[in-house]
């Protein structure tokens, strides 16, 4: 068994508009089941002294020149301990509620893998977008012809 249930990549550049937002995120739903990861690329704005101020929301924290975020999730993955994976934008946030019950239902194991639903907002928290992950079909999943939406 894994020490954390679930491992969350932050991969993040030059992220100081945002970050605060994802952050405070982070913090309401802090939960012993998950690892947070953040992976900077060497920001040259202020991303990383608000991330240190915030220091105690991370199991783990690297900042280190990337080749972009793909490097950066790798560099993440490679050291997650969660037996389930996925990320974070910088420039996202994460809802409490939607996490809880996703966590709740990582913990029976049913599936190796899950889709969830994400809905995109503006600056504002008006909601743009949703989508949904809804039933996929076991056939086309086994031969990977569906793009699921990120970061599920």
């Amino acid at each position: 068994m894994s020490k954390f249930l679930l491992s969350i990549i932050i991969p993040t550049y030059n992220s100081e508009k945002y970050i605060s937002s994802c952050l405070n995120s982070i913090a309401k739903v802090k939960d012993t089941r998950v690892e947070f990861i953040l992976v900077d690329g060497l920001s040259t704005d202020s991303t990383m002294a608000i991330v240190q101020k915030k220091r105690s929301l991370f199991n783990e924290i690297i900042s280190e020149k990337d080749s972009g975020q793909s490097d950066a999730f790798n560099k993440g993955f490679h050291i997650a301990q969660g037996d389930y994976l996925t990320w974070l934008n910088s420039d996202d946030i994460l809802n409490d509620q939607g996490l809880v019950r996703l966590l709740d239902i990582l913990e029976r194991k049913e599936h190796e893998w899950y889709a969830v639903d994400s809905l995109h907002i503006d600056e504002y928290d008006n909601l743009l977008k949703a989508n949904r992950a809804g039933n996929l079909d076991k056939l086309a999943i086994r031969f990977g012809i569906i793009n699921v939406g990120a970061p599920s």
